[in-house]
């Protein structure tokens, strides 16, 4: 078996580095109340799966309210949808509302209870860090961090035709779908989309813009 080369073979040298980076964080107010917004806007990330199981496929999902989540329209492909906690307890979606003119899907679940994810007041800007939630290639839940980058039409595969869309730099893959784009102000999270599209290597993500109006 091949062994792996090690960067740092003392061990006191990797035991003194984390200590020194844990020092920094603990020092550093603004990376708590950041990771705390993450943990924050983690705990309103549910995975939407199909009651069948020889059904393939599954997508991200935002808590909004008691007994309701916003997912992307295009994971309708899955039939009848069940939602999936972080305890494993499944909840059946009752009622699906779509969108009119936008890749958003509104799921009905009866049980479903908060936190629930609180939209922005004002609209995602330019160089704005964010982050994206969700379940990348149903491996587990995961937040990759960017910047938004801007606005921009691109032909949305559900129908083919062109649509405006929130663009940040943050990965996200399959299984991301439905998933959250958030910003953080004041330490809290902040929902601005959600994820419905991804570049061919993933790291550009698009998202359909939403705010508090």
């Amino acid at each position: 078996m091949k062994r792996r080369r090690r960067l740092f073979d003392p061990l006191y040298i990797v035991l003194a580095a984390a200590l020194v980076i844990v020092g920094l964080v603990s020092s550093n107010p603004s990376a708590s109340s950041s990771n705390l917004a993450r943990d924050e806007a983690r705990a309103v990330i549910v995975k939407v799966i199909p009651v069948n199981p020889e059904i393939d496929g599954m997508c991200s999902a935002v808590v909004i309210a008691p007994e309701m989540a916003l997912t992307a329209k295009h994971c309708r492909g899955l039939l009848q949808y069940q939602v999936l906690l972080d305890d494993g307890t499944k909840l059946p979606v009752t009622q699906t509302v779509e969108a009119p003119n936008d890749d958003v899907m509104f799921l009905k679940v009866p049980g479903l209870k908060c936190p629930c994810a609180q939209p922005a007041l004002s609209p995602a800007q330019i160089d704005e860090p964010a982050f994206v939630v969700g379940f990348p290639e149903d491996i587990m839940k995961v937040v990759t961090e960017g910047r938004i980058q801007g606005r921009a039409k691109a032909t949305d595969t559900l129908d083919d035709q062109l649509h405006w869309f929130l663009v940040v730099d943050a990965s996200a893959s399959p299984g991301s779908s439905g998933g959250g784009l958030f910003v953080i102000r004041e330490g809290r999270p902040y929902l601005v989309g959600i994820v419905v599209m991804t570049t061919q290597i993933g790291i550009i993500t698009m998202a359909v813009e939403m705010r508090k109006t």
